[in-house]
Order: structure tokens, then sequence, then C-alpha cells
């Protein structure tokens, strides 16, 4: 036995619970971690739940002495919380871009300044829901209030602590803010000497294309949300309708937006408003029920644009160009550029002309260079995909003597409003744009998401802001026109157009499919011929089909390939039924034939109100030449008898089928015919076959007399004579 060992294990072992006993002496006087430290735990369960309703005042300026911040919490865990209480605490203003931007993740430090706990709830049951309020000094030492002493951009966080039954005191439920501080008491931030200049984009644009085709006069809608969009309280309603009263009172706010319009959108809305289907899960359709609320939305834009207010027409149902360029669909795209027409002609406003707003900020090389065959081209962009810049925006982009010019959309700002419940990091990296970044003076282009979705509160207190910041000569609103179409202040390489942006198109197994429905299009058109009876123009048979093809490349169905695929089936569907209305037909029972050049009757049917240039094409069968039958022009709305000229070469029964395509024989129009002949004539060759046979047989039996007439002659001649003769 070891003793030195033992005893060296005796003493650690009495070391330790030495140790333990300080510890718990030294717990015992300092007490609990006090609930200003109290931590969750990582694999603690959510168990709380908190909602922030109101900050006020929004943004502080050297008037506002205190903020008040309201809100409700909700139990949703598994057992009753004791002693909810709330607390609000702050960080330290953000100095740089990276910190914005990591700011706007609200996971920032905010133990700087923090306010005291205030009671919420005595006990929550789970389920149960408490309001909040709580108002904290701007100013005051820490503990008592936020101790903002500068101007700046602040990080909240709004602290719930409780006790949770069978726990202790912890942090159960948090929720971060951005706090744009222009002055505090004594210290008002002064209007810099040369305010940023500010424009800011406003789109129209549905989440989605709803038109999937027309019957009569009537557009049938895939489904009727656009109804609850356009109507009072909708995303579309709201967004439209806060701008339009927040314009209207305040002329360099109207001065600084431009809308942005999705042509066929408005498209849309006019025609909804004219009556209505919507096609049912059935197949069935059903009358729409936004008439009203869409025509009351049309008039109210067409008054809202009307004079000067800068309007910006997207590419016709907000297309994927990229994907139709990269496709070779080069008359879809130019058809989805004619947007700006449909604008004008519906909304009576003409849109800047050559500005385009890419989905994602760029556009290839590819796609630029068809925007240019069209004229200059200025693309709003994103700002990290412009390629090696120089000098200030906006910035001509390639070569010396371009017509392509970049803008940049402040990316930080698009990022901040994506959130879709509050503006309020918007209005402090707005903030933070203009009055603390340092770079006054610049221009400031903001974009909202496409489909843009905030509350209606929210636009009105963003477009009340902005005006506020204006009023006070922290901005100065600039009309895009303005800046779009201003000198070029820099230069710059390029777009990036990165694999990202090539894999979030509409993919090729879509645009292939659109390029052949496109094709077949193209091919069947040509073939159509005004009728001088119906006066029905070709293309307008065609062209809805086409735009069908334009809003199944829409952005709106990046990242639901199968909807653009469905999009283009259905196109695709009633081209069908377009070619199956021009037919070629039998004439009924089998057709006797009793001559050798006898034609066959076709009948030929055109169901379509305008004339169509027809090919027949008889199949080859043995026994029977078919000549090669003319075009031949349908009229509209008729039925025509067309006589192939054949040649029978032979008797008896014959199946010929006879097929129909457009002139160029790309499109097989209908579906095949087949006719039942029966000959009793006989062809030519039957008839040399006949004649050299009958040739033969008069021969043969002219030999065959010739040679017993030859015959008897000689038996004749060789013969006795008779004895009675001899004896005379």
């Amino acid at each position: 036995m070891d003793t030195g060992r033992d005893g060296a294990e005796d003493v650690k072992s009495r070391a330790g619970r030495l140790v333990l006993l300080l510890c718990a002496g030294a717990f015992a006087v300092l007490g609990a971690p006090s609930p200003a430290l109290a931590q969750p735990q990582p694999q603690d369960p959510i168990r709380l739940r908190l909602t922030i309703g109101e900050l006020s005042p929004r943004v502080i300026t050297s008037g506002s002495s205190s903020l008040t911040v309201t809100g409700k919490i909700t139990n949703i865990g598994d057992r009753r919380i004791d002693d909810l209480q709330v607390r609000v605490q702050r960080g330290q203003p953000e100095t740089s871009e990276q910190q914005m931007r990591e700011a706007l993740g609200h996971n920032q430090p905010t133990e700087a300044g923090q306010s005291a706990f205030t009671p919420v709830a005595p006990a929550l049951q789970p389920g149960q829901s408490a309001n909040l309020t709580i108002t904290v000094p701007i100013t005051g030492q820490d503990g008592t209030g936020l101790g903002i002493d500068q101007p700046g951009v602040y990080p909240l966080l709004v602290n719930i602590n409780g006790k949770p039954e069978f726990g202790g005191t912890a942090r159960l439920a948090t929720s971060g803010l951005l706090l744009p501080v222009l002055g505090v008491p004594g210290k008002n931030t002064k209007a810099p000497s040369r305010p940023s200049k500010v424009s800011l984009l406003w789109p129209l644009i549905d989440d989605y294309p709803r038109v999937v085709r027309t019957e009569g006069d009537k557009v049938v809608l895939s489904d009727d949300a656009l109804a609850t969009s356009l109507a009072a309280g909708g995303r579309l309603y709201e967004l439209l309708g806060q701008l339009d009263s927040a314009t209207s009172t305040d002329p360099d706010l109207q001065s600084s937006v431009c809308v942005a319009i999705d042509p066929d959108l408005v498209e849309t809305a006019r025609a909804m408003a004219g009556g209505y289907l919507v096609a049912g899960k059935d197949g069935r359709t059903h009358q729409g029920t936004g008439a009203t609320a869409a025509d009351i939305w049309v008039d109210r834009l067409r008054s809202l644009v009307t004079g000067n207010q800068c309007v910006l027409a997207l590419p016709y149902a907000d297309v994927d160009l990229a994907a139709l360029s990269r496709a070779g669909a080069v008359d879809i795209e130019q058809l989805a550029l004619s947007g700006s027409a449909v604008v004008q002609g519906i909304l009576g406003v003409t849109p800047q002309p050559g500005l385009y707003w890419p989905d994602r900020g760029t556009l290839d090389q590819r796609t630029l260079a068809d925007l240019a065959a069209n004229g200059p081209v200025t693309v709003l962009a994103d700002p990290a995909k412009v390629q090696r810049s120089s000098g200030p925006a906006p910035w001509t982009v390639g070569a010396t003597g371009s017509s392509t010019t970049a803008v940049p959309v402040d990316g930080l700002l698009g990022s901040a409003l994506t959130n879709r419940t509050s503006v309020q990091d918007a209005l402090a990296v707005l903030a933070y744009r203009t009055l603390f970044d340092g770079t006054g003076g610049d221009h400031l282009l903001i974009a909202p998401p496409r489909h843009w979705a905030m509350p209606a509160n929210e636009l009105e207190v963003w477009l009340d802001q902005l005006g506020s910041w204006f009023a006070g000569s922290f901005a100065e609103p600039e009309s895009l026109a303005d800046l779009v179409h201003g000198p070029a202040g820099g230069t710059a390489a390029g777009l990036e157009y990165s694999p990202a942006d090539q894999a979030a198109e509409i993919p090729r197994s879509v645009t292939k499919e659109l390029v052949r429905v496109d094709n077949t299009q193209r091919d069947l058109v040509n073939a159509m011929h005004e009728d001088p009876a119906s006066k029905v123009v070709p293309g307008s048979l065609i062209q809805p089909l086409k735009f069908g093809l334009v809003r199944a490349t829409s952005t709106g169905w990046r990242g639901h390939v199968a909807m653009a695929k469905a999009r283009v089936a259905g196109v695709r569907t009633q081209l069908s039924g377009m070619i199956g209305k021009v037919s070629v037909q039998a004439p009924g029972p089998p057709i006797s034939l009793g001559s050798q050049n006898a034609p066959l009757p076709v009948i030929v049917t055109n169901r379509l109100p305008v004339a169509m240039a027809v090919q027949i094409k008889l199949s080859d069968v043995p026994g029977l030449q078919a000549a090669p039958v003319p075009v031949r022009m349908v009229p509209a709305g008729s039925n025509v008898t067309v006589f192939a000229e054949s040649k029978v070469l032979r008797s008896g029964r014959f199946t010929v089928d006879v097929s129909l395509s457009t002139p160029s024989g790309d499109t097989v129009l209908g579906s095949t015919a087949r006719l039942e002949l029966n000959s009793t004539s006989y062809g030519t060759i039957t008839i040399v076959v006949t004649g050299i046979a009958g040739g033969a047989l008069v021969l043969l039996s002219g030999r065959r007399i010739y040679r017993r007439i030859r015959t008897a002659r000689a038996g004749a001649a060789t013969a006795p004579e008779p004895q009675g003769e001899a004896r005379r």
C-alpha cells in the first residue's frame, strides 16, 4: 500500500471540499445572478413570444425626452411564468457600413446603456398574453435611462425577463431595433452643407401574372387574389393609396418618387374593370369579384401619374429578359419591351425611355446588347455588380462612347426595406446614409422589394419621415429622370453576371419549350391572311398567345419552375386548339374511280375568322400516283372541296392518307384523314399488258392456223391416186 499517494489524495479531497464551501459562501453573500445578467441557454426551450407594437417617437430629435415602446408578450410554453419584466438597452452608435449591415441582423452588443426593469405581469399561464408599455428617458444614467448623449444610429434591445415554473429567472424573449437619433437635448444635428440627393422607386407590381387566357371578350384569371389586393386594405391598394395621399400635399416628396409599374398589372386591372372570369380547380370558370375595385384602382393610378409624376414602365409582366435573350427568343423579348406603349395607352403618361430595373440588379452582356439595339440604356444596378467603377455615379458602362449607363441602387436601404413588418430599420439606414456616413452630396436611389408588402401604417410612416427629411434639409429630393438623364459622372467596366444570377433565371427547360411554341405561332400566323368578309387581322389572334408566353417567363416565377412550365403548357394547349380549327376530311363512303385520271376529292374546313393558306399532301400508295397539290387559300369559316389530281396504275382498292399543313410544312393542321378508293378502270400498264397479250394470242392463233393449212396441203400433195382412176 502506498501511504504517500493516499495522503496526497486525501489532501486534494479536503482542498476540493474547501473550494466548494468558499464558492457556496460567496453565492450566499452575493446572491443569485441578477435578472440583468440572466441569459437564456441555447438548449432552453422558447417559452415566450414578444411582439413590438409601437415605437414612439420613431426618430429622436432634440425635442424628444423619452422613448416609449408598446407590445405584447404571450406564453407559448408548457408551464407558468412568473415575475415578467421588461427593459430597454442600447449599444454604441454604428460608425461604418459594415456595422450597419450587421446591425440589420439585430445581434449587435447592447450593453452601453439600459433602463430599469419595469413589471409587465405577475404571472402568465400557458397560452395567456399581456400587453406591455415601457417609457425610458433618452438621456439619464445607466440603469435609469438610455444615456444617449450624441446623435447617431443606435442598436436597441427590448429585453423580457421572467421566472418559469421549476426554474430560475432568465431572459425569455428579446426584440432588436435600430434607433436613429438626430438630436439630443443641447446637441441637435445640423443639416449637412451638401445634402444627399434622394430618389425613391415605388413599385406597383403584382406577385405574379394572373391572366391565363381569354374567353370571348373577357380575360380568365388563374385566381381572384388580385381582386383582394386591389380592394381597400389590400397590398396594391395601400401602396397606391398611401403614395397618393402623401404626395398630394408634398411636392418635394412627389418629385423624388418614380412609380415603377408593371404594364401587365395595369392591363389586367383594366380588363377586370369590364368584367372577368376566374378559372376554378374543376376546369370551370366563374365571375370574378373585383371589377369595381379594379376600376377604382386604375382611375386613381391614372390621376396620380397625370402631370409631372415620374413613371418607370417595367418590361411586360416584369419578364426575365436575361432568360429570353439567352434562349434566343428575340421576338418575345421585343414584345415584352413594348410595355411602355401599354402604360401610355391606359394611363396617358409617357414612361422614362430606356430605363430598366432588373431583378437582382444586373443583366448579362447579351441582354444589354439586345436592349442597346433599341436605343440608350440605363440600368438601375446593384452597386456590388458594377465592375471596376471609378468616379461618381451615374457610370458609363463599357468602352468610351457606350450608350449604356448604370445608376446604383442603395443596397443597404434595400436590405432594410425587406423587413415586412416595420420601416424602422430603413429609417435608421436613411439617417446613417444622409447624415453620418460622410458621403454628403451623393445621389441616393432607394428601391424597396419588387413585391413590397408593408402594413399601411408603416408605409405612411416611411413617406411622412422622408418628407420630414426634405423639409428639414437633411436631404434634397431628386427626380429619377434628372438623375438618369443627367451627364454621366464616372465609368465602369461592365456588369457582373455571376453563376448565381444565371441559376436564378427562368430555367432552360422552360425557355426551350417556349421557343418551340413561339416558332409554331410564327409559322401559323404566316399562313393566315385577312379575309375580306371577316376583316380580322391575323396578328390579333396570335397576339394573346404571344403575351401568354411573355407572362410564362415573368420574374415572378423565379423559384417556381413548375408554375412557369404550366403557363407555357397552357399556351401550347390554346395554340393546339387554334390549329385544330383547320382540318381535312374525307368526303364520306369509299370513292369509286371510273377512269385512269380520276381526281380525288378532299374537303378542307377552316373554322378560324381568317383565311388560311394550306398545303395538302397525299401519301404514296402502290398503284396510284398523286400529283403535288398547289397551296390553296381557304376562306374564313368555310369548307372547300379540293380535287387532287391522280393517276391510277391498276384497278383495285386503295387507302390514301391525306394531311394538311402550313405552306412551310412545319406545322401540321388538324388530323390526318383517310380516303378509301375503289378503282374499276384499267391503267396504262394494264392496257399495254392486255394489248400485248392480245397481240400474242392473235399471233399464236394465226401461227397455229397457218400450220394446220400447211400440213393439210402437204398431206394432199403426197396422197396416192384412187384405183379407179388408174384403171382408166
